[in-house]
């Protein structure tokens, strides 16, 4: 039954290829929307915790409540199935917060992180060895421009934050390593 899964894992590791990688992350990807779309829709889970619930409180009604260590018990039970399904504890909306730091970062460093991925198919490649230096060049100069981006005050206005700094620091680095490598030439 399970021979298939360790099958696929062996040949996905000795058969290694981007396309593999690639449709393995996209249906991992869609079994997982496709889960919070049903559940957001079907509440399922949610039911499931409340019949739990429910059933295990008609349980509780029929124990002897005279014993005092037995109604400390359920006492502590009848307060963790309040905590198990109050609101707080069910919420399967897909709403969280980030950070206005992180946001600025990921603006700061998106360019160069598209570009490793971008450049990454082709420096795995065993004919093409040196490209690797590219993409890890890309990934250092994103950490870069995102640790900036992180320190940026936050009260500037967004336009700066998220257009001015992005685009025209990255636009200046390009320009700068276009001029360095065309200084050889």
């Amino acid at each position: 039954m399970i021979q298939p899964f360790f099958d696929f894992m062996e040949k996905f590791a000795t058969d290694f290829s981007w396309r593999r990688l690639i449709i393995f992350f996209t249906l991992i990807v869609i079994i997982g929307f496709s889960f919070f779309f049903y559940e957001s829709q079907t509440f399922n889970n949610e039911l499931t915790t409340y019949e739990r619930t429910v059933a295990l409180l008609e349980k509780t009604n029929k124990l002897d409540h005279k014993d005092k260590v037995a109604k400390q018990a359920l006492e502590n039970i009848h307060r963790g199935l309040v905590e198990i399904t109050s609101n707080k504890s069910t919420d399967a909306s897909l709403d969280f917060k980030v950070q206005q730091e992180v946001k600025q970062a990921i603006a700061g460093s998106i360019i160069w992180i598209l570009l490793a991925l971008i450049m990454a198919p082709r420096a795995f490649r065993e004919d093409n060895k040196d490209d690797i230096f590219g993409v890890i060049g890309c990934l250092v100069i994103g950490i870069f421009t995102g640790s900036i981006g992180y320190f940026l005050p936050i009260n500037w206005s967004d336009w700066i934050l998220f257009g001015l700094y992005p685009v025209g620091f990255n636009l200046l680095l390009f320009i700068l390593f276009a001029a360095y490598g065309n200084r050889g030439k």
